[in-house]
């Protein structure tokens, strides 16, 4: 705003006012055009399109514009733009079309007219602010994609609940801290309102019924947090959010309603309340460091390890010029989608979805559990709580845990379980994870959840199987957010468990990493594979074989079969998972004159990629030197003297590399399709493509 209200006041000075073509005259284009006809240097309201011209005419004269004219044609239209004199446009698309216009407000409410409005100004390279955020979540990101082809801007607005939510999560992010809830508030939430129950209340307030009932039976909500799911990467707890979770405390004790390694673990959330009171938004964050944490303690933002920030109101049409400003001015969107805006992207990545996520979007898949000390339960309904799925579950305390050892008549065999060799797993969890920034802003790629659980664990769960559940994490970025996983670990999320004294003490009737032996060790933030497998190799060196592990690809590779493989070739000193690609490219064949000989797919040429699954004897590291790739020098030498094996291998394997490849997972984990849980009996044998 401070660098906005200045740029605004050059602009009047200049004589050059921001000329604003609105499309829509309802309530609040009403109010907008007042805005910037009285309060607002440097900006005019140019010309207003609405689908009753008496009804746009009264807009301008409500702003206290008179000697408005109609438009009929584009002419009439550029000319009285030109003159400076208020103009109504009989066709919505002469306000996109003309060059007198330098940016279009979409205040229609409306998808598909708003659609064509906002296509027709990208074509003519205009950019666009929504005050409609109907067409933003469902068809925003799409439409992003025509504006960038044609060098336009589509922006959110600022005043509405996405705009503020999004302006207040850069400010927390600038002071250094990392927001783990993004929450809008509403006063009163009531499924069972509609148009007839809203009409005495719209009609004191001039507005449409049918919208004013969207604000009051939820459906609004959703529309706007899905936006700055979009925007943030962040995902939900489950689906529809809190769906209508009552909340009158104070909110510098809204945490409490949250958990923090639930979190952590998605990466984030969006959410809604109803209450607490004088909020309108809310964003609670965390801040890594404990000397900075010091200090807000010192500030009165509390003990942490969640710290509120809020807004008590939402202003609207107010502050929409300053988003009309900072798009014309500066060229910044107010909350642009993170993904789905590039052409060729699966449309499924117009709202980002997570294990959340974990990142936002507006649905999730429904989860199986929850991160420490939290509950989901069923709960009676009350005379002021509303149904079970609409209250909250207050998080137990710590708890007393231990696990039940039930008699077996003896050992149950595991097929393909390898009992005899067991080995150490190094995994490497230290790179950034650049191409899959949604989440390794926030968390290390290894820590992105699938379902309920990181990758990582699937992975280590996968080798755990097989009897090797001695491991060594090579970390790097965002080491600490591994660290913190397992120490704080929470058993309940995957096992079966008995549970008594109001939640204090828990049974486990099953165990996932009792037994598992976990070194972690820093390898550094800009190592790569080869250094980082270096600075390992004294946890490994009394060891004949080990295996290793990328920890982005899952698999049903049947681990016995390739370790087998390498044991039976003495002269051996590597062997790696070569799998196909799952690309969706195409190679091209060219003669010399550049007449193409033939086009197939990848899958079809018989090309193997590096599926990240290694086996390695100990003399790996004497191919070795300091600052090489592992699979790049040390894998040429093993090559050339005939000890590097390539596992062929034609089942499920699946990589996250990207957001897409993530997105398949997860749905794949909805779907319950999910082969690479080789540990559950009842999928051993259920295969499966990515």
């Amino acid at each position: 705003m401070i660098i906005v209200d200045t740029a605004l006041k050059a602009r009047e000075a200049q004589g050059k006012p921001i000329r604003v073509g609105m499309v829509g005259a309802g309530f609040m284009g009403q109010g907008l055009a007042n805005q910037i006809a009285n309060s607002v240097p440097g900006m005019r309201i140019a010309a207003i399109y609405n689908r009753n011209t008496e009804r746009a005419i009264g807009v301008y004269r409500y702003a206290g514009c008179e000697n408005v004219v109609a438009a009929r044609t584009q002419g009439e239209l550029d000319d009285a733009v030109r003159r400076g004199v208020p103009v109504v446009a009989e066709d919505p698309l002469g306000i996109s079309r003309s060059p007198e216009i330098d940016v279009l407000v979409d205040v229609t409410g409306s998808v598909e007219f708003g659609a064509q409005v906002l296509l027709e100004a990208f074509r003519h390279g205009k950019p666009a602010v929504l005050m409609n955020a109907e067409v933003d979540s469902t068809i925003g990101p799409i439409l992003r994609v025509y504006a960038r082809e044609n060098g336009a801007i589509l922006s959110a607005c600022e005043g509405d609940e996405p705009g503020l939510q999004l302006n207040l999560y850069r400010w927390v992010v600038g002071l250094g801290l990392i927001p783990r809830v993004i929450g809008n508030v509403k006063g009163l939430q009531d499924p069972y309102r509609n148009p007839t129950t809203q009409q005495g209340w719209a009609e004191r307030w001039g507005q449409n019924a049918a919208m004013v009932t969207s604000f009051a039976d939820g459906s609004k909500i959703s529309f706007e947090q899905s936006i700055v799911a979009n925007a943030t990467g962040f995902g939900v707890r489950t689906r529809g959010m809190s769906r209508g979770l009552k909340y009158d405390g104070s909110i510098m004790e809204i945490q409490k309603l949250y958990d923090i390694e639930e979190l952590r673990a998605l990466g984030g959330i969006v959410d809604y309340t109803v209450g607490p009171p004088l909020t309108k938004i809310f964003i609670l964050a965390e801040h890594a460091d404990p000397k900075q944490r010091h200090y807000l303690n010192l500030y009165k933002m509390g003990e942490g390890p969640l710290y509120p920030f809020w807004t008590p109101y939402h202003l609207v049409h107010f502050e929409v010029p300053n988003a009309i400003a900072r798009v014309v001015l500066f060229g910044d969107e107010v909350a642009p989608p993170l993904r789905g805006c590039e052409r060729g992207r699966d449309e499924r990545e117009a709202i980002p979805a997570r294990g959340a996520g974990p990142r936002l979007r507006a649905s999730a898949p429904r989860r199986e559990g929850s991160g420490p000390h939290v509950r989901r339960r069923r709960a009676p309904g009350g005379p002021t709580g509303g149904s079970a799925a609409r209250r909250a579950i207050p998080a137990f305390p710590r708890r007393n845990m231990a696990r039940r050892n039930r008699p077996r008549a003896g050992r149950r065999s595991h097929p393909g379980r390898c009992w005899s060799k067991l080995m150490k797993v190094v995994i490497f969890c230290g790179g950034l994870g650049m191409r899959l920034r949604e989440y390794s802003e926030s968390i290390p790629k290894p820590m992105v959840p699938v379902g309920y659980r990181p990758i990582l664990w699937h992975l280590m769960r996968y080798y755990a199987h097989f009897g090797h559940k001695e491991f060594i994490l090579c970390l790097g970025y965002k080491a600490d957010c591994i660290k913190k996983y397992f120490l704080d670990y929470d058993e309940t999320v995957s096992n079966d468990f008995v549970m008594s004294a109001g939640g204090k003490n828990v049974e486990l009737l099953a165990s996932d990493i009792q037994d598992w032996q976990i070194t972690f060790v820093d390898t550094g933030m800009s190592s790569n594979i080869g250094q980082r497998l270096k600075l390992v190799q004294r946890y490994v060196d009394d060891d004949e074989m080990f295996l290793a592990n990328y920890s982005d690809g899952l698999s049903d590779l049947p681990l016995p079969d390739m370790v087998r493989r390498l044991q039976h070739e003495p002269e051996a000193v590597a062997s790696f998972a070569a799998v196909a690609p799952t690309s969706t490219f195409s190679l091209v064949q060219v003669g010399d004159s550049g007449r193409v000989r033939s086009i197939r797919h990848i899958r079809d040429t018989g090309v193997r990629i590096n599926g990240g699954f290694f086996v390695f004897r100990n003399q790996i590291f004497d191919y070795m030197r300091d600052g090489e790739e592992l699979v790049e020098e040390p894998f040429r030498r093993l090559a050339a003297e005939g000890k590097l094996l390539a596992h062929v291998y034609d089942g499920f394997w699946a990589c996250m590399d990207t957001f897409r490849e993530k997105q398949l997972l997860e749905d794949m984990y909805t779907r319950g399709q999910v082969p690479w849980e080789v540990w559950k009996p009842r999928l051993n044998h259920q295969k499966a493509t990515a």
